[in-house]
C-alpha cells in the first residue's frame, strides 16, 4: 500500500476524515483483533474514520478476513512492512496512534507516535505506565465504549486544535528528554527484575503519579 492511499484519508489531506494508527507485528500478542473489534462496534461510515495498520505477522491475513466478516475493510488498511526509515510520513499523515497491546512494557512505535506528535489512545496496561501523560498526550481505556468516545473526540476537534495537540504531544516528547527516558526504562527494568538502580527515586515517584 503506497502512502498516499493511507493519505487519501488522513485529515491532513482530507478534512472530512481522521485516521488513527497502529505499528507493530501482526501477532496474537498485539491483540490488534481487538482494535479491529472495537473500531466496528463504535463507527459507522458516516463518522468517516480510518484505521491505518503498519506491520506484517502470521496474523495479518485472519485480520484482513476479520475487517471483511465485520464489515469494515473498507474502513481499514493494512499496510503490510513498511520500512523503519520511510515509516515517519504515515505517522505524520495520521491523528493519534492506537493500541489494544498488552504485552509491551516499551512500546518503541508508540514512543515513535509521541514523538511525531501523535496523541496516544491505550488499553489500560499498568506495564506502559509512565510513556505518556494521561489527558495530555495520551488516554487510557478499559472498554470498547471508552475506546470509542476518545477516538471520537480526538477526531471531532477542528484542524486547527488537530495541529495545537501534536504540538503539544511534541513539546511534551521534548522536555521529557532522552535522559528521563532511559531513566524510565531502567526503572521499569529495577521493577521487573527487583534489581535496585541508584537514583530512580524520582522517576518512580512520578510514575506513580500518572495513570496509564
Amino acid at each position: 500500500v503506497r502512502l498516499w492511499n493511507v493519505a487519501a484519508y488522513c485529515s491532513s489531506f482530507n478534512s472530512q476524515y481522521s485516521a488513527a494508527v497502529f505499528v507493530g507485528r501482526m501477532g496474537k500478542e498485539k491483540s490488534v483483533d481487538v482494535l479491529i473489534n472495537n473500531w466496528a462496534k463504535c463507527f459507522t461510515d458516516e463518522d468517516k474514520m480510518h484505521l491505518v495498520l503498519i506491520g506484517e505477522g502470521p496474523e495479518l491475513e485472519d485480520l484482513k478476513q476479520q475487517a471483511k466478516d465485520l464489515g469494515i475493510a473498507d474502513s481499514v488498511t493494512f499496510t503490510g512492512r513498511v520500512d523503519h526509515t520511510k515509516i515517519a510520513p504515515y505517522y505524520a499523515a495520521c491523528d493519534m496512534y492506537v493500541s489494544a497491546s498488552l504485552t509491551e512494557m516499551m512500546s518503541i512505535s508508540m514512543l515513535e507516535g509521541l514523538a511525531a506528535g501523535l496523541p496516544v489512545v491505550q488499553r489500560y496496561d499498568e506495564q506502559n505506565k509512565g510513556q505518556y501523560i494521561e489527558g495530555v498526550t495520551g488516554f487510557t481505556y478499559k472498554t470498547a465504549d471508552e475506546f470509542g468516545q476518545i477516538v471520537k473526540n480526538l477526531a471531532h476537534q477542528t484542524p486547527e486544535k488537530k495541529m495545537d495537540k501534536k504540538l503539544e504531544v511534541r513539546q511534551s516528547m521534548k522536555s521529557k528528554g532522552e535522559l528521563q527516558l532511559a531513566k524510565y526504562m531502567l526503572s521499569v527494568y529495577s521493577q521487573v527484575t527487583g534489581i535496585k538502580v541508584d537514583g530512580l527515586d524520582d522517576i518512580q515517584q512520578d510514575n506513580a503519579q500518572t495513570v496509564k
